[in-house]
């Protein structure tokens, strides 16, 4: 992805309003596909080992911690590539320090939104019951990332309401914020959106986590309900055969 965006784009493409934009609208796509796609079919194919595993004595809680652990790490390595082959491409890169670095906040960020995603990922996953499903519900996802994010459409007063929900929305918001594309004289979806201000991009990571822990706890609910729970009954009708 980080080479497609290099071939879309010039290496003064910054110094234009229009694709200095588009660039972080590519960032943000990139880390949102990664994300959902990285997880997206990771519960519902393996459910069927998930109860035989379970039942033979696996701990959901170490299931789980093992899949974080997974995808942390891809979500990181997808991250520091794809935002270094393309920061490298880019010329003039944003000389202002924001944070940390713009390299590293920009990897920050793109990790952030990716593994965000990759928990709803499993969210959609854990409540599906088949995978064709799945192939309905990632272009849908994707297409309310596209028209309630502010990259494309205006906002009007529904959208922007909507937008709060939107992970794509904060991710578009604090790349473009990190690269103070304001500079650019970009126009901005809503007021202080680009905010060049390092407590603006620490309130939207602080919200990417909160999303992170939120649709973990909800994908573990889900699984429970929807995977383990006739698994559980099954266990214990049978304990209580055996002891009769």
């Amino acid at each position: 992805m980080g080479l497609l965006i290099n071939l879309a784009t010039e290496k003064n493409c910054m110094q234009n309003p229009v694709t200095a934009s588009m660039v972080y609208v590519a960032f943000t796509m990139a880390a949102s596909w990664l994300g959902l796609f990285n997880t997206i079919q990771e519960i519902v194919k393996e459910k069927d080992m998930l109860k035989k595993e379970y039942m033979s004595g696996l701990k959901f809680t170490s299931y789980i911690i093992s899949k974080i652990i997974i995808f942390f790490g891809l979500c990181l390595y997808q991250s520091i590539v794809c935002v270094s082959i393309v920061y490298f491409h880019l010329s003039p890169r944003p000389e202002e320090i924001l944070i940390t670095n713009t390299l590293l906040d920009l990897i920050i960020n793109f990790f952030l939104v990716s593994f965000s995603t990759s928990m709803i990922g499993i969210l959609i996953s854990s409540m599906v019951k088949d995978t064709k499903i799945i192939l309905i519900l990632s272009p849908l996802y994707m297409m309310i990332q596209i028209l309630f994010s502010g990259m494309f459409i205006p906002f009007i007063e529904l959208t922007k309401t909507i937008s709060y929900f939107v992970i794509a929305r904060w991710g578009y918001e604090s790349f473009a914020t990190i690269s103070n594309l304001k500079q650019y004289k970009v126009v901005e979806p809503a007021k202080n959106f680009f905010e060049f201000q390092p407590s603006h991009v620490i309130n939207i990571w602080l919200i990417l986590i909160g999303i992170v822990v939120l649709f973990l706890i909800a994908s573990m609910i889900m699984i429970k309900i929807n995977i383990l729970a006739n698994t559980e009954n099954h266990w214990n009708i049978n304990k209580k055969r055996i002891e009769e």
